[in-house]
């Protein structure tokens, strides 16, 4: 009789990646996060337990733009969760990247066949327009808005943006001009402005 292999799965609130051979991957970056918690503490749970030897702040870490933020990495639950807490708090307004390699093992050795990177950001809880990020590819750019759930409509100028679901919004532009500005509009149900927010394409 066959036995079935396992397949170590990483989650951090969502399905993030397939531990499969020790062969590593191309890193694959995630969704951009918005915090409001300047003490949140990442949960990275998997299917099968870790070898606890191979987390290190070099295996799962955070970037901080400058280099790598302090953090202290637990091993919890049956071996299967690793909690990434901050030892100083993140700053608001502040971007950072949850990096998980293809260091981290199974305790049969299995590990990371694709780097994770999880982009997020410390915002204040009060804002309407949370994030705005674009992204260009030749002449097309794609600029995704993040809004607060009191967000029903965004428009980029004129243009209406697309719902893509959790407070998100999107829209394709042609021909956007690396740092040239452009105004971001968030409206509620009834069409009342919430306010804007300028952001310039990199």
């Amino acid at each position: 009789m066959k036995q079935k292999r396992r397949k170590l799965v990483a989650f951090l609130a969502m399905f993030i990646v397939l531990l499969t051979s020790s062969q590593l991957g191309i890193a694959k970056e995630w969704d951009f996060e918005p915090i409001d918690d300047v003490n949140k503490a990442w949960e990275i749970k998997f299917n099968i337990p870790l070898d606890g030897s191979s987390l290190t702040t070099d295996s799962v870490y955070i970037l901080d733009g400058k280099g790598k933020h302090p953090v202290t990495l637990q091993l919890t639950g049956n071996g299967n969760t690793v909690q990434v807490s901050p030892k100083v708090p993140y700053e608001v307004g502040k971007q950072y990247m949850l990096m998980i390699t293809g260091a981290v093992r199974a305790n049969e050795g299995k590990a990371l066949k694709t780097s994770v990177e999880v982009p997020f950001r410390v915002v204040n809880p009060t804002e309407k327009i949370i994030a705005v990020q674009s992204l260009t590819s030749g002449y097309l750019t794609t600029l995704t808005v993040t809004g607060s759930p009191d967000v029903h409509k965004v428009k980029v100028g004129t243009e209406e943006m697309r719902y893509k679901g959790n407070n998100r919004y999107q829209a394709t532009l042609f021909d956007a001009k690396p740092g040239s500005t452009v105004t971001i509009y968030a409206y509620d149900e009834s069409g009342k402005s919430l306010g804007t927010k300028q952001h310039k394409y990199e």
